[in-house]
C-alpha cells in the first residue's frame, strides 16, 4: 500500500444504543435490521461508500464516502432518511426492543488499509460517536431515534453556512469529557425523532454534569498581600504645667426660704393622664393559617424533561 495517498473523504461511524443489553438472538436482529437500514439510506441518497465498503464494528458501522459526495447531504438527508426508517422499524416494538442509533459525520484525509482504513479523521469519528455525550442524550430522551454528532469541522462546513435548510438552532454545542479519548473536543449535537431538534437546555446540563465536561478548572488563589508595616508611633507631648488655683470667693448670705405654695385643687383620687399609643410601637403582626413567600414565585415543571420540541 506504499503507492496509495491520503485522500480527501467523509466519515461516517454509526453505533447501535445499548445493543450489549440485549440477548445474542436479539442482538443479532439489531445488526441486521440496522445493516438494511444505512445501506438501504445510502442507496436512496445515491451514495456509494468508497472500497472496502462500510466495515462491520459489531453493535456499529465505519465506512468513507467519496469528497464528490455533497457533506451537506450528509448532514442534512442522511438522518432524516435514517430517522424516517428507526421510527418506520421501531413503530411496533416495546422500547426495549427499539433500534436507536447514534452516528457521527466528520471529514479529513484519509486512505484505505486492507480491510479498513488509517488517518486522523477516522479516529476522531470513532471518538466522537463512542462518547459519552452522544450515549446520555439517547438514554435520556426516548422518543429520539437518532442522535446526530458532528464535528467541529463538518458543523463549519454545513450547518453554519445553513445549507439544506440547515439551522443552527437545531445544534447544541458540547465536548467530550474527561477520562475519555478526545477529551474536550467540541462536537454539535441535534436529535431527531419525527424532526430535527437541539436537545433541551435541563438535558444537556444533566449531560454535562454526568460526562464532568461542564466542570470548570478552579482558578488558583491570588497570593495573600503583604502586611504593610506598622507605622512608628509619635512621640508624646510633653504635659503643660498646672496653672495656679484661683481664690476661693467668699460665699454669698442665704436668701430666706419662700413659703411654700397651696396644693391646686383636684378632681377625687386625682387624674392621671392617658397613656400614648402611638402606632406600631409595641404590637406585633401575627400570621396564622398559611405561609408567606418573598422573592420570586417557585415554578414546578412537571411533565417529560427533554422532549423533542417538533417544530
Amino acid at each position: 500500500m506504499n503507492d496509495q495517498h491520503l485522500l480527501p473523504y467523509s466519515v461516517l461511524a454509526c453505533d447501535i444504543a445499548n445493543s450489549s443489553d440485549h440477548r445474542v438472538a436479539d442482538q443479532l436482529q439489531l445488526r441486521a435490521d440496522f445493516r438494511t437500514i444505512i445501506t438501504g439510506c445510502l442507496a436512496r441518497l445515491g451514495i456509494d461508500p468508497a472500497p472496502p465498503g462500510l466495515s462491520d464494528e459489531g453493535d456499529g458501522t465505519l465506512g468513507l464516502l467519496p469528497a464528490h459526495v455533497p457533506r451537506d447531504v450528509l448532514v442534512a438527508e442522511l438522518p432524516r432518511e435514517l430517522a424516517i426508517a428507526l421510527g418506520q422499524r421501531n413503530a411496533d416494538r416495546l422500547p426495549a426492543y427499539q433500534l436507536r442509533v447514534r452516528l457521527a459525520l466528520h471529514h479529513g484525509l484519509a486512505m484505505a488499509s486492507g480491510g479498513g482504513w488509517v488517518g486522523h479523521p477516522v479516529n476522531t469519528a470513532a471518538r466522537i460517536v463512542n462518547a459519552q455525550a452522544g450515549r446520555l442524550l439517547l438514554s435520556k430522551v426516548p422518543s429520539a431515534h437518532l442522535v446526530l454528532l458532528l464535528s467541529e469541522a463538518m458543523y463549519t462546513d454545513t450547518v453554519a453556512e445553513q445549507l439544506r435548510g440547515l439551522q443552527p438552532d437545531d445544534f447544541a454545542e458540547m465536548s467530550i469529557g474527561p477520562n475519555e479519548k478526545g477529551t474536550g473536543m467540541p462536537i454539535r449535537v441535534c436529535l431527531w425523532g419525527t424532526r430535527r431538534s437541539a436537545p433541551s437546555a435541563e438535558i444537556l446540563a444533566a449531560v454535562m454534569r454526568e460526562t464532568g465536561a461542564a466542570e470548570a478548572p478552579a482558578s488558583p488563589e491570588a497570593p495573600a498581600s503583604p502586611e504593610a508595616p506598622a507605622s512608628p508611633e509619635a512621640p508624646a507631648s510633653p504635659e503643660a504645667p498646672a496653672s495656679p488655683e484661683a481664690p476661693a470667693s467668699p460665699e454669698a448670705p442665704a436668701s430666706p426660704e419662700a413659703p411654700a405654695s397651696p396644693e391646686a385643687p383636684g378632681g377625687p383620687g386625682g387624674s392621671e393622664a392617658p397613656e400614648s399609643a402611638e402606632p406600631g410601637i409595641g404590637r406585633g403582626i401575627q400570621i396564622t393559617g398559611g405561609a408567606v413567600a418573598f422573592g420570586t414565585r417557585s415554578q414546578v415543571i412537571t411533565g417529560s424533561v427533554g422532549t423533542i420540541n417538533n417544530y
